[in-house]
C-alpha cells in the first residue's frame, strides 16, 4: 500500500473492529490498534483516537513502508505521543513481497513457494529496525516509551545485545545513542518468545526474566497447539518467580493490564 490516507483508512476499520470484537469481555480481550507511520501527522491522530476507545498497545510493520527508518526524527511526534498516553509500541512479524532474499526463490526448484526460508527469517526485519532506534536515539529521546520485539524469539536477544554494546564501544560516537543500548534495553524493551524455545531460560539468565513474554501465534496454522503447555514445560527448569514473570507478569506489565 503506497497510499498514506488510504493506508490509515483500513488501519481505522481494523481498529474500530478489533475494539468492537474485544469490548464484550474487557477482563479476557485486550485491543492492540494497526497504524501506518507512513504519514505521521496523520498517524498520531490516529493514535490520540484508539487510545480514547480503550487499546492496549500499537502494532507496527517492522519495516517502514514510507522508506525512512525508525530513529529518523520524522517519526518523533509519533514516539512522544506513545509515550504521554503510556501505549506500548511493537514492532511484529510481516511477510513483505520484496522481503530480503525474494530474487532468490523464484526457480522451479521452490515451486513458487519459500514459505520455509520465510518462517525462519522474518525476525531480521525486527532486528534491522530494532537497531534503527538505537542509531537514531529514539529510546534516549523518549525514556518512558516501550518497545516491544514481537514474534521474533528470545535466543537471539544475549547475542545481539551484547554484539550492540560491543560496537558501541567504539561506534557509538556515531550514533544519537548516549549510553550502552543494553541500557536502553533493560529499561525500556520486552521480547516475544515462542514457547517451544530452549534458550528461553539462558536468556532471561542473560537479561533478566522480566524482559521476555510469549504468544501462541494463534489461529496460524504453524502456531502452536496446546501453547501454555509447552511453553511451561520449556521454562520448568526455572525459578517460580521467574516462570510466573515469563508466563503471565512480563505481559501484564508490558501492556499496562
Amino acid at each position: 500500500m503506497n497510499d498514506p490516507e488510504l493506508a490509515l483508512a483500513y488501519c481505522r476499520v481494523y481498529n474500530d473492529w478489533i475494539t468492537a470484537f474485544c469490548r464484550p469481555y474487557p477482563d479476557r480481550l485486550y485491543s492492540v490498534a494497526h497504524i501506518s507511520l507512513m504519514d505521521v501527522e496523520r498517524a498520531v491522530t490516529e493514535l490520540k483516537r484508539v487510545a480514547k476507545l480503550g487499546i492496549k498497545g500499537v502494532m507496527l510493520t517492522p519495516w517502514p513502508a514510507n522508506g525512512k527508518a525508525y530513529g529518523d526524527t520524522y517519526y518523533d511526534p509519533f514516539w512522544a505521543v506513545a509515550q504521554e498516553l503510556g501505549v506500548p509500541v511493537g514492532l511484529h512479524v510481516i511477510a513483505r513481497p520484496r522481503y530480503l532474499g525474494s530474487q532468490w526463490y523464484q526457480h522451479p526448484t521452490f515451486h513458487g513457494s519459500a514459505f520455509y526460508y520465510l518462517s525462519v527469517t522474518l525476525g531480521f526485519d525486527i532486528q534491522w529496525s530494532f537497531v534503527s532506534f538505537f542509531e537514531g536515539g529514539v529510546l534516549e529521546r523518549f525514556p518512558r516509551l516501550k518497545l516491544l520485539c514481537l514474534e521474533v524469539g528470545a535466543g537471539w536477544v544475549p547475542h545481539f545485545i551484547e554484539r550492540m554494546d560491543s560496537k558501541w564501544e567504539h561506534s557509538g560516537f556515531m550514533t544519537a545513542c548516549k549510553r550502552p543500548p543494553s541500557e536502553y534495553f533493560r529499561r525500556q524493551v520486552w521480547v516475544g518468545a515462542d514457547v517451544d524455545e530452549s534458550m528461553i531460560p539462558a536468556a532471561s539468565e542473560r537479561w533478566g526474566s522480566d524482559k521476555f513474554f510469549w504468544s501462541s501465534d494463534f489461529p496460524h496454522f504453524d502456531g502452536f497447539p496446546g501453547a501454555l503447555r509447552k511453553l511451561k514445560q520449556s521454562v520448568q527448569g526455572m525459578a517460580p518467580a521467574d516462570q510466573q514473570n515469563i508466563i503471565g507478569d512480563n505481559a501484564a506489565r508490558a501492556y499496562n493490564l
